[in-house]
């Protein structure tokens, strides 16, 4: 659970950028988030130890599919500025940047992994990814029109 919970959320993210850049409706990118957590599983099932090359895979393909979102909405960027849910999503980077310091410097084997200890770095690293995961949800996902509030 705890390896494929990771890969999903990477997997949601290409699929929500492809859908994005391709112009393509919600059900096609729910159709391609099924379908690819499909083909995740089943890899997973047939080679377990595909895990850390599959997120790897997934990771870059995340970063690759927000770097071309992110070039498409320059235009949009300069006529409008950094919004707050531009603002969200540019704070992932950094929020990540710290949650793979924690990583590396927490995990099994590493300077800072103390088993013993009250505190694990691996639990900042998961506490982060969560923040990050909030942070893109917010910035990437936009309300429903019919579900906007209007204030008069």
């Amino acid at each position: 659970m705890h390896d494929i919970a990771i890969l999903a959320v990477l997997g949601f993210v290409v699929a929500f950028g492809a859908s994005r850049i391709l112009g393509r409706p919600t059900r096609w990118l729910l159709s391609a988030f099924v379908a690819g957590l499909a083909v995740l599983g089943a890899v997973i099932a047939a080679w377990p130890g595909t895990v850390q090359a599959l997120s790897g895979v997934l990771a870059i393909a995340a970063g690759g599919t927000e770097l071309v979102e992110y070039r498409q909405e320059v235009p949009a960027l300069r006529r409008e500025g950094v919004t707050a849910r531009r603002l969200a999503r540019l704070s992932v980077l950094a929020v990540l940047a710290l949650a793979s310091a924690a990583f590396l410097v927490g995990r099994t084997d590493a300077w800072l992994c103390n088993p013993e200890s009250g505190f694990q770095w691996h639990a900042v690293w998961h506490a982060l990814s969560a923040v990050a995961m909030a942070l893109y949800a917010y910035g990437a996902i936009e309300p429903h029109p019919a579900l906007a509030r209007t204030r008069v």
